[in-house]
């Protein structure tokens, strides 16, 4: 089952939300070739696309919490290095040859991991920047109304 985007996600209801929405969207990319079947090739295309878009966002992202005020920014970004390292264990499970019959557990363990990391990381740890939304889109240089955050 893809990952749907809820409004109770929301952070800005502007960049970091488009970001979260990209990075849902790579997600359910992955979790849909490995429901199809193991394209190793493909798989690794996605993930690169993940690790690459994730280290970007996650670079904006911390540079926004700095130049808000966000108190938890150091904390935050160290949970970053986290996520990415998730990034990577997949990267590795699916570089290696996989027999048919060890395919399934894989499946289940990759989409796991990335459903889990995404969905958790922006409950539990993007949620608390919404009080700084404002000085967030002074750095981000984008004026969305502030009513529906």
């Amino acid at each position: 089952m893809p990952i749907q985007w809820r409004p109770a996600m929301a952070i800005d209801n502007g960049v970091i939300d488009d970001d979260h929405r990209h990075l849902i969207g790579l997600i359910n990319s992955v979790a849909e070739l490995c429901d199809r079947d193991f394209d190793q090739a493909a798989l690794l295309k996605v993930l690169d696309s993940l690790k690459y878009y994730t280290v970007y966002h996650f670079a904006r992202e911390e540079g926004a919490q700095r130049a808000a005020g966000f108190p938890d920014a150091a904390a935050h970004a160290h949970e970053h290095r986290r996520l990415i390292e998730t990034v990577d264990r997949v990267i590795a499970l699916v570089s290696r040859e996989v027999a048919p019959d060890r395919r399934e557990p894989i499946r289940a363990e990759i989409t796991s991991l990335l459903k889990g990391w995404l969905i958790e990381h922006i409950i539990k740890h993007d949620i608390p920047m919404r009080p700084y939304v404002r000085n967030i889109r002074a750095f981000m240089g984008r004026s969305a109304p502030l009513s529906t955050v």
